[in-house]
């Protein structure tokens, strides 16, 4: 239970790590969405100004210029496309948090792996997109195993932010985070690779114990290699 409870805190603990980054993830398709509708808006009213109603007893004509329809004609479709393509990806977001906060238990059931990665990448999406190219690459038939909610996106978001505070460190321009997930007749294989500096020698013995941790008070809480392991 104590270890339950511990794992629940980590996790909390790297939602709130994450927040400022899944902030400015749907604050960013949220202001393309406000500046689309401001530009719907005034379409509408330059339609609405341009109809003459001057005789009841004809149709309404409309008074724009070959070059202001071809505008809105091209451009509408485009804005209403690309307002709904950031509802869809602020959707998206919201059903990872919702998923990856949903309480741990020790329920064993059926979990898809392609949705447990998808919910790390996107919550640690913008964690790393200023510091390394995260490549996600499927080598396997298997998408379904036997296994605890919620668990394996905590382990890959722990093991995402971990390599992009790794290369951070290293001072380099654009690092590379790579996940490939394999399998054969017995085990499905999720592995994850980074070129930050590593681990020194003298404390790879401690890295997966509890509250164990090289970062600084606030940033760091010992928990998450060992959860990982877990």
């Amino acid at each position: 239970e104590v270890i339950e409870e511990a794992a629940d805190y980590a996790k909390m603990h790297a939602l709130g790590t994450l927040a400022g980054g899944v902030a400015h993830e749907i604050n960013t398709p949220a202001q393309y969405i406000q500046n689309n509708l401001e530009f719907l808006s005034d379409s509408f009213a330059d339609l609405v100004g341009a109809i003459d109603r001057k005789n009841p007893d004809e149709p309404a004509r409309l008074n724009l210029d070959k070059p202001k329809i071809d505008f809105i004609t091209e451009e509408v479709p485009m804005a209403i496309d690309e307002s709904i393509q950031g509802l869809n990806r602020i959707a998206e977001i919201v059903r990872g948090i919702r998923k990856f906060a949903h309480p741990t238990t020790d329920a064993v059931e059926p979990i898809s792996i392609t949705e447990e990665i998808d919910t790390a990448v996107t919550l640690a999406r913008n964690q790393v997109k200023h510091i390394a190219d995260l490549d996600v690459v499927m080598q396997s038939d298997v998408t379904e195993v036997s296994g605890r909610r919620n668990h394996l996106s905590q382990a890959l978001i722990n093991l995402i932010v971990n390599a992009s505070q790794a290369i951070r460190e290293t001072g380099q321009r654009r690092g590379r985070i790579d996940l490939l997930v394999t399998s054969d007749e017995d085990n499905i294989y999720i592995r994850l690779r980074d070129n930050g500096a590593g681990v020194p020698e003298n404390i790879r013995e401690r890295i997966f114990d509890y509250f164990f941790t090289t970062k600084e008070r606030g940033v760091g809480t010992g928990q998450g290699l060992p959860i990982c392991r877990k």
